[in-house]
């Protein structure tokens, strides 16, 4: 799969002064110098310059108007672009009009007019990875719509829940941690008081407490999730009772929540893989409509 971009170019010759002037940039005029030299001596012969562009669709510049000389490489645009957007040379294709570039072409060998177009397309995560994460998220989707106002009012009205109800919620809290105000941290930054009472306090305002659920996997896509959260949470999630069937069991609402928290986690997981692979581009936000 592939995102397209758009790579405005524009030539310009730069005389030995230093001075620049508009010319087009065709194959005749990079082929034959010798028309040139009628007009100047050799000595004078002007360098041909390229200016380029780099836009997404969506009218985000990914690289500011940028200067190469003809006899650059494609892979140099490349470079480039990595440098600019954080986009990896591997994850990057060039193109001139239907024709993939290879990376050792030289722009002067492209035949480009004064003004030209190239496209440059983003090699996407692979599909296994995409289907993954879309599958975790409509399970993640689903277990939340299973919750009930309801199951979890009366849930927040127990004085001591079942051990494995209580450690579901135990998860959500070290999940929350940092982004619920109302749960308090250590000086690490990690849950201080994970007890029951705790617990009820997040579900004060279940529709509230809803919404934070539903609003996590934004969180994850922004690389707003610290790292610790999932592993204070996975910690628990070991346990062999910890399964929405087992918690089922005890509480409807601790079943649907426990379906939460084992999908929202491993979405967790494949987007730090993915995210891994294109270094420090933030390809979440450009592939988020894809994995919905």
């Amino acid at each position: 799969q592939e995102f397209w971009f758009k790579l405005h170019c524009m030539q310009r010759r730069r005389d030995r002064s230093g001075n620049q002037f508009a010319s087009p940039f065709s194959m005749a005029s990079a082929a034959h110098p010798t028309e040139a030299s009628q007009d100047m001596p050799d000595n004078a012969m002007p360098e041909l310059l390229v200016h380029l562009e780099v836009t997404m669709l969506s009218g985000k510049v990914v690289l500011p108007e940028t200067q190469f000389s003809a006899s650059a490489l494609v892979s140099s645009v490349k470079e480039e672009v990595r440098a600019a957007a954080s986009i990896p040379v591997r994850h990057q294709r060039l193109f001139w009009q239907v024709s993939a570039l290879e990376d050792s072409a030289s722009l002067g060998e492209l035949s480009l007019p004064s003004k030209a177009a190239l496209q440059l397309a983003l090699v996407l995560p692979s599909e296994e990875d995409l289907a993954l994460a879309r599958h975790l998220l409509r399970e993640a989707a689903a277990a939340l719509n299973s919750l009930s106002l309801r199951d979890l009012a009366e849930l927040k009205q127990l004085s001591r829940p079942p051990a494995e109800v209580e450690s579901v919620f135990e998860a959500v809290l070290h999940l929350l941690a940092g982004i619920d105000p109302s749960i308090q941290l250590n000086s690490r930054g990690s849950v201080k008081d994970a007890s029951w009472k705790a617990c009820k306090i997040i579900m004060k305002e279940p529709k509230k407490f809803l919404s934070a659920l539903k609003n996590f996997k934004t969180l994850v896509n922004d690389g707003g999730i610290p790292e610790r959260n999932i592993k204070s949470a996975s910690r628990l999630c070991g346990a062999p009772y910890f399964s929405p069937e087992c918690m089922a069991q005890k509480s409807v609402a601790a079943g649907g929540l426990c379906q939460w928290v084992l999908n929202i986690i491993q979405y967790y997981n494949i987007v730090t893989h993915i995210r891994a692979k294109f270094e420090g581009f933030d390809i979440m936000a450009e592939i988020s409509e894809q994995v919905q």
